[in-house]
């Protein structure tokens, strides 16, 4: 059985409102092939509602069938308590994904497990579980809040647009570090001042850049962020910017590293 799903996309790949990103997302839709909404609003739900309909096939959106009861964020994991709408059960799960944005994400993996299990396959609850605790494992996925070290905390991140940006930052009001250090690269065709326009001003930066022909080049990533009274050093790659981040922080200090997809996959890991 084949399951849909959709979840966030970035508006300057598939359209520059949210009803045009919620249309070409639901190009993807099957005929007759169940679909799993993981967030939508009011405007982008339509959307995706007429073409299901269109296609004939059935929608789910997460949200109204799933909700989060509690959660507890550590530093390598996410514990979190679920339940089913309309039912008085919960039930308790552990994610080896430690970002809070997981908790969406986890809605929409249990929806559509949900729909595969109604439709004779083996995932009960048990085996959900166990998948959940290893996704790395399972999958390979890195790079989301992925925690290396933690004296200080090295968080590797791939956020590379607004959204991306506004949950690291949503992580760092629950982090008791005293100050944060930002390692940033990022590539020439995003819309990059909209990010720097977010950072904190009060965090160190060291700017770097990715070995691609896409990167932007760090002393122009520099310049840029400088506007907005981000200040810092450039260094020639990813690992020498981590290595004079961890001589300068503190171990109640957090370092995050961020901005490309390409960046986080130079990173040496030791």
């Amino acid at each position: 059985m084949m399951i849909t799903k959709i979840g966030r996309k970035y508006r300057q790949v598939v359209g520059d409102t949210p009803k045009a990103s919620a249309g070409e997302r639901a190009r993807i839709i099957k005929k007759n092939i169940p679909v799993v909404i993981g967030e939508a609003t009011a405007e982008t739900a339509e959307v995706f509602k007429r073409v299901a309909g269109n296609m004939n096939a059935p929608i789910y959106f997460a949200k109204d069938h799933f909700s989060i009861v509690d959660y507890h964020n550590k530093i390598h994991s996410l514990e979190v308590e679920v339940s089913k709408k309309n039912y008085q059960d919960h039930f308790k799960f552990e994610l080896d994904l430690p970002g809070l944005y997981q908790l969406k994400n986890a809605l929409t993996v249990l929806q559509a497990t949900s729909i595969l299990h109604s439709a004779g396959w083996n995932l009960d609850q048990e085996v959900v579980h166990s998948a959940l605790k290893q996704v790395k494992k399972r999958t390979g996925l890195h790079g989301r809040w992925d925690v290396i070290r933690e004296k200080p905390l090295v968080v590797l991140d791939v956020a590379h647009n607004e959204d991306g940006i506004r949950m690291i930052l949503q992580q760092l009001e629950i982090i008791a570090a005293t100050r944060v250090h930002f390692i940033l690269g990022m590539v020439k065709d995003k819309a990059i001042q909209p990010i720097l326009e977010l950072l904190p001003t009060t965090a160190h930066y060291y700017f770097t850049q990715a070995n691609i022909p896409r990167a932007l080049e760090k002393k122009q990533l520099q310049k840029m962020a400088a506007t907005v009274n981000l200040n810092g050093d450039v260094y020639p790659d990813v690992n020498a910017a981590l290595r004079e981040a961890l001589n300068h922080a503190a171990d109640d200090d957090i370092i995050i590293v961020c901005g490309s997809v390409f960046l986080i996959a130079e990173i040496t890991r030791t």
